[in-house]
């Protein structure tokens, strides 16, 4: 896989789907699954801060997709509290 850069064609799950909330069933089935998991797949293929730079550029993240683009924008490597709570910062603002 190519770490270097981001890949336009992977659906980011809440502009797909933007009328489905992100704890709804939907994701855990079907086409949602796959979105979803195809997403999170592809975030954590990138390097850090390719990967960074990608969730950055998808704000507005809506609210409830928040906790799940924080983790991503965090993982694996910055795992400690002060690193979610800038990552959180960083993704919140507009």
């Amino acid at each position: 896989m190519d770490t270097s850069s981001s890949d336009n064609s992977v659906s980011v799950p809440w502009k797909q789907f933007p009328d489905t909330p992100a704890g709804d069933l939907a994701w855990r089935m079907g086409v949602g699954e796959y979105c979803l998991t195809g997403f999170i797949d592809h975030c954590i293929g990138l390097d850090r801060s390719v990967r960074q730079a990608y969730l950055l550029s998808l704000k507005p993240i809506p609210s409830d997709w928040l906790q799940l683009a924080c983790e991503l924008f965090c993982h694996p490597e910055d795992e400690d509290d002060e690193q979610w709570g800038e990552a959180f910062d960083q993704l919140s603002s507009e």
